[in-house]
């Protein structure tokens, strides 16, 4: 396997205070505290933000009380080969990974209905959105996934009842979410995900990228 790192795809969306948010989640916000045209000597800004603004990773203590955090998951997971699968529907069936053999692949990212609406790019959230389903969860688990991404704000359908989070981090699956994948196909990829390293976090903002893998 050669990995062609001249071909990075980003998969993270800017992080800005007009980005789409999970409603009720803390906003992102800057502010300028330092500014060289205000005659100071460097620019520094400001942040505050949720732990699951814009792209971001799930940790299994964003859903278990006695969970792994966000600075001590695994990071060999995150870095690896990894397929991106394309989903037509409503929802990610069981049907849908029919094709994955067991032991195939660590890492999915799932490219659905949400990039061609372009959700991530609506100020305005949408409950609407394509969703992992528990049957599906399952069988990701059942396949030896350990990360699985997706392109909106939640793996899991809006107002379920959380079932589909606590299954996969209770079995060790890192959950990537937010991720922009208007410039990805169905294919094989190199997965690099990077979240903060906040000291006992339930998950973080975070840099995605995916690289051209040359067999």
């Amino acid at each position: 396997m050669k990995i062609d790192f001249t071909k990075i795809i980003d998969l993270s969306i800017d992080l800005s205070a007009d980005m789409v948010s999970w409603p009720g989640d803390p906003l992102f916000r800057t502010g300028q505290e330092y500014s060289i045209r205000n005659g100071d000597k460097a620019n520094v800004l400001a942040i505050q933000s949720g732990s699951h603004s814009g792209t971001h990773i799930d940790a299994p203590y964003h859903c278990l009380s006695n969970g792994r955090t966000i600075d001590k998951i695994n990071m060999t997971d995150l870095i690896g080969p990894c397929l991106v699968l394309q989903v037509r529907g409503l929802s990610i069936t069981k049907k849908d990974l029919e094709g994955i053999r067991k032991g195939q692949y660590k890492r999915a990212i799932f490219k659905t209905e949400n990039t061609k609406k372009r959700l991530l790019w609506k100020k305005k959230f949408d409950p609407d959105y394509v969703f992992l389903s528990l049957e599906a969860a399952k069988e990701c688990i059942s396949k030896g996934i350990k990360v699985i991404g997706i392109d909106y704000l939640s793996i899991e359908k809006y107002k379920s009842d959380g079932k589909v989070h606590d299954h996969l981090l209770k079995n060790g699956v890192i959950i990537i979410e937010g991720l922009d994948l208007r410039r990805v196909r169905e294919k094989e990829y190199f997965l690099m995900a990077m979240p903060l390293k906040i000291r006992k976090g339930d998950g973080a903002p975070s840099r995605v990228v995916l690289a051209d893998i040359k067999k």
